[in-house]
């Protein structure tokens, strides 16, 4: 059998002639250029993807749960939106008894273990309850939140979250297990950087 015959290399535009062989390893290079370009792109993306989380994560921890929190409270304020709406024909006592019931639980879940955040958190909450107060009642905009609360003799979220906090903290002295009732017993350093979970009874 015959060998096939070497192919005449091929001239380009600018009358140049390459052999095969160099338009191989021209191709090779320029392939390992663009994929080199690319992975350090998708490299250079991933790695500020990474410090702007574990920076603002070790900067600020509970954010990111306070966050979900309101938003998921958000949600079901949609979902109750047919019930719970200026127009609804809803008393304002169902509609208080839907919001203690349902939207600020998803709030005050385990807020004698986070309480003692920043008062930035606070008013985020304090925010959507003075919002959804002012959804059940149907009031106009120059009423003062205060003489919502005074009115309908509701707690300010931060009272609200002290309350469970001193409740909490009253029944640990029964409890059984000795982890469990140890986790109040460290006292609070008024000057101290850092705020811990008992702070919220101050």
């Amino acid at each position: 059998m015959r060998d096939p015959a070497p192919r005449p290399p091929i001239v380009g535009r600018n009358g140049v002639t390459n052999s095969n062989q160099e338009k191989a390893d021209a191709l090779s290079e320029y392939l390992d250029a663009q994929l080199y370009r690319l992975t350090t792109h998708q490299t250079r993306c991933t790695l500020r993807t990474w410090l702007r989380s574990s920076v603002w994560s070790r900067t600020d921890p509970w954010m990111n749960l306070n966050t979900w929190r309101l938003n998921k409270a958000r949600q079901w304020l949609g979902i109750l939106g047919p019930l719970l709406n200026r127009r609804s024909a809803l008393s304002t006592r169902n509609g208080l008894t839907l919001y203690k019931q349902l939207l600020r639980p998803i709030i005050n879940y385990a807020c004698h273990a986070w309480g003692h955040l920043a008062d930035t958190y606070m008013r985020r909450m304090q925010v959507f309850q003075s919002v959804c107060l002012r959804i059940i009642l149907g009031v106009p905009w120059y009423v003062r939140n205060e003489t919502l609360h005074r009115d309908l003799d509701m707690p300010t979220i931060k009272d609200h979250f002290r309350g469970l906090a001193q409740s909490f903290y009253s029944r640990l002295p029964g409890a059984t297990n000795p982890l469990i009732k140890g986790l109040g017993k460290y006292v609070i350093d008024p000057g101290g950087c850092h705020r811990l979970p008992k702070a919220l009874l101050g």
